[in-house]
Formats: structure tokens, sequence, C-alpha cells
């Protein structure tokens, strides 16, 4: 399958232990400096990126995608903390494992965003995995994902052509490209639509007088600028994902309902009950 198909079937990444053990005072250090939430050390950053990726996937796994999350955004704390601290500045090879672990993190955050329904964050996740790899497909794909979520058709579709560049033969891009240009028309036309029965219901109403009618209202709208229907579509734009990241949320609400009613025991109960009464 190629990179990016599938992406939200797909486990996180997987990526090897390291090996450095920290001293005495090291191990002081860290605890200390887990109080106030940054890493001591390059032997603590280390381990605790490691320990958080292991953790956010198995959360990931249990279906458990808030829990992910914030394991990952651990994970990417401590990968940064190695970056901005400059540890391994004279190391070319580790430094790129960083980067490597960097990008990582941030695709599988995307993801995670995904499953929530929290579309805008992971935009911005899959766009930090883009700053350090912009070839990557994952990133890409999973930002073409949020973007058709949030209906915006024009966006995605540029993500996607850009990662049928980076690999020509990937099927489910080819797919989703399909299926934002197609979208991407309907919304089109509708909005056109729109517009014509705007003016057209302008020009016609009789409670309007025609000296008034014609040199007013009607040609007033039809002279503003360019810029206020810009605004006006980014308010659409806007009510589009907030009706998105609605449902998205009441299917949250209904699947927790349903996991609650289950660990009472309620569907059980009942079934014993109807079978008694037979």
């Amino acid at each position: 399958m190629a990179e990016g198909e599938g992406e939200e079937d797909k486990a996180p990444e997987e990526v090897e232990e390291p090996t450095a053990a920290a001293s005495l005072e090291e191990t002081a250090a860290a605890i200390a400096a887990e109080a106030v939430g940054e890493p001591a050390n390059l032997e603590d950053a280390e381990g605790s990126k490691q320990k958080e990726l292991d953790k956010g996937k198995d959360a990931y796994n249990r279906g458990d995608f808030k829990e992910a999350i914030k394991a990952w955004q651990c994970s990417f704390k401590s990968v940064n903390y190695i970056l901005e601290k400059g540890l391994y500045k004279d190391k070319p090879k580790e430094l790129q494992e960083v980067f490597d672990m960097e990008h990582k993190v941030a695709i599988n955050i995307a993801q995670a965003y995904l499953k929530t329904g929290e579309y805008n964050k992971a935009i911005e996740s899959a766009d930090k995995a883009l700053n350090r790899h912009p070839d990557s497909a994952k990133a890409l794909y999973r930002k073409a994902s949020a973007h058709m979520q949030l209906l915006n058709f024009s966006e995605a579709e540029e993500v996607l052509e850009k990662l049928l560049e980076v690999e020509p033969e990937n099927a489910a891009a080819k797919q989703m490209l399909a299926e934002a240009g197609r979208n991407n028309l309907v919304s089109d036309r509708k909005a056109k639509k729109m517009s014509q029965k705007i003016f057209s219901g302008l020009s016609s109403d009789p409670r309007v007088p025609v000296p008034v009618r014609e040199p007013t209202m009607l040609e007033w709208l039809q002279g503003l600028p360019a810029e206020f229907w810009r605004s006006l579509e980014d308010l659409l734009t806007e009510v589009r994902q907030l009706l998105a990241e609605a449902r998205q949320g009441c299917w949250e609400l209904a699947r927790s309902m349903f996991q609650k009613v289950q660990a009472l025991g309620l569907f059980r109960s009942a079934a014993v009950a109807e079978s008694k009464t037979k």
C-alpha cells in the first residue's frame, strides 16, 4: 500500500528504544524537572520521548484517542527540548534521528485529532510534520483528510495535488482528489445560485419603487469590493466547520453514552429479564 493510503486505520509509528542510562545525580535532576514539566538533561528527554510515544500508541490502539494525544504531546515536548538545547548539534546522525522522531510524533498526533474530530488541530499537527519533511505523504494525506471534513474542498485539492507529485500512483489520494473536485463544483454552483437568487429577488421586489430599486440596493451590492465577498465566503466556511465539528461531537456523545450503558450492564439485565418472562 502506498504511503498515505488508508491512513485512518494505520497503527502509530514504531521507533527504536534509546539505550542511554542516567547517573544517580541525573536521575535526581530528572525527578526534580518532572515536577516543573521540563526534561532535566539529554537522557531524561530521550527516555521521556520513548516512554510517552509507547504510551500514546497503547492508548490509540485501545481507542482512547485523547489519552494518546496527551502522551504524544509529552513526547513532542521532549523532542523539542533536545532540539532547542542543541544537545545533538555535533552529532549529525543522532540529530537526524531526532528530526525523524519529531515528524513521526507530529503525524501520529494529527491522526489522533482526526479520530476526535478536532480537524483544525489535525491540520496544525500535520503542518508541524511538513515543516520538517515537506514531502511527507502521510502528513499531506492527513492534512487533506482534515480539510475534507471541514468542507474546505479547494484546500484539500491543493494538498492532494502536492501529495500526487510525491506519490503519483497513490490510489487513496486520487480517489479523495476526485471527491474533493466534485464537492467543490457542487459548492460553487450552490453559491452562484444563492447569489443569483439574492439579486433577482431584489430586482423583482414589488415593494421597492422602481426609481429607487435599481440605482441603490442592487447596484450597491454589485459594486461591493472583492474583499467583502471573500469575508462572506470565509464566514460561510467557518459555519461549515462548526457544523462538521458539531456533527462529530454528537457521534462522540452517543458513543460515550452507549459505552456507559454497556459498562453498567443494563443491556444484559434487560436481556435476562426478558428471558425470564418467556
